[in-house]
């Protein structure tokens, strides 16, 4: 579940979202997704970079659990 609008620190647009882990937690992650433009040549693979993940907080989780 993505929380809200990607916001830019510094330049870099970084996004949040709600998710479980591979062991079933609900996690909070923060994270910076890059993808090579069309000048950057096809040879470029993109990547995601974490910031940070942590245990989802109670109204996160309200978020998560809430009809789409």
């Amino acid at each position: 579940v993505r929380t809200d609008e990607p916001q830019d620190v510094d330049g870099e647009p970084r996004e949040k979202l709600i998710g479980r882990s591979n062991t079933g937690r609900l996690l909070a992650v923060a994270l910076f997704i890059w993808v090579p433009s069309e000048d950057e040549g096809a040879e470029e693979m993109g990547f995601i970079r974490i910031i940070s993940a942590r245990r989802a907080t109670p109204a996160e989780v309200a978020l998560y659990n809430a009809p789409p």
